[in-house]
């Protein structure tokens, strides 16, 4: 269930509530907040659900490209995957219903979503990849909507977290070619190749550094403590954007794809790090 990308997927939400949505002084008032709390957790079970449903439809794939990994994984009997997937959305669902019915159909459309992602879209060029970085940040919209977010700068932030991830599903894709061309993925590496996908990604690349180097002019003097953040992952991809240029980036693409985890990680933190969201 990869339950390190659950826990900082529930980290970061209550930092965002905490810190982002809500006067830190209050935090008891918030933490007393049982609707908050049951929202954030039907968010990580139907998540959970996420990856064991794509685990399954990736079984194949991963032998190929992390074979150790899913042979420890195999033990594990497909029925039980399914009966458990089934029963973490059941709950996920259950629990949305005590917060109201339109928190069932959110979690509803997400769920059915997950699902969708993992059965058929995961193995379109483009598709795959806008859909995986968008669900990986549709949780946060359920506090911003509970909350009623009007924080234009907030939004634009998430909008630099989602440009990252889709930057990841990128290289990931890049790093698992070999697995996806076996399997029969079509990814832009598959279909284009991996020198043409390596342009597209150095085009990427660009763009992230345009619109954090944009958004980090944008917020100089107001949220210091992010300026630093947005400011040093623009010099960081840039970087990225250079190496790219030479002919084979194979040796790069692993490094790359573990700098962008630790760059979503720390671009989490500094949710709490801002003290000025309120000033804003």
């Amino acid at each position: 269930m990869r339950w390190q990308n659950i826990f900082v997927l529930a980290l970061s939400q209550y930092l965002a509530v905490f810190f982002v949505l809500n006067d830190p002084k209050v935090w008891q008032k918030v933490m007393t907040d049982w609707v908050m709390h049951i929202i954030i957790l039907c968010g990580v079970l139907a998540v959970a659900g996420g990856y064991l449903i794509n685990n399954f439809y990736d079984r194949e794939k991963d032998l190929i490209n992390r074979p150790h990994r899913t042979l420890f994984e195999a033990y594990v009997n497909n029925d039980l995957i399914v009966r458990l997937y089934i029963l973490i959305n059941f709950l996920s669902l259950v629990l949305s219903l005590l917060v109201s019915l339109r928190a069932f159909f959110y979690y509803v459309v997400f769920i059915v979503l997950l699902w969708f992602y993992s059965h058929k879209v995961k193995k379109k060029p483009l598709a795959g990849n806008l859909l995986a970085s968008s669900l990986a940040i549709y949780p946060f919209f359920s506090v911003f909507i509970y909350y009623k977010l009007h924080n234009w700068n907030v939004l634009i932030y998430t909008l630099l977290i989602w440009m990252l991830l889709y930057t990841r599903e990128l290289i990931k894709d890049m790093e698992s070619h070999r697995g996806d061309l076996i399997a029969g993925y079509h990814t832009l590496p598959v279909l284009m190749g991996k020198v043409n996908a390596q342009i597209f990604l150095r085009w990427i690349f660009l763009a992230d550094v345009v619109f954090f180097l944009v958004f980090s002019l944008h917020i100089f003097g107001r949220l210091n403590v992010l300026f630093y953040y947005t400011s040093t992952v623009a010099g960081i991809i840039f970087g990225m954007f250079l190496l790219s240029l030479k002919t084979n980036i194979n040796v790069y693409i692993n490094l790359w794809h573990q700098i962008f985890r630790i760059i979503v990680f720390i671009g989490v933190f500094f949710l709490a790090l801002e003290p000025n969201w309120q000033l804003a």
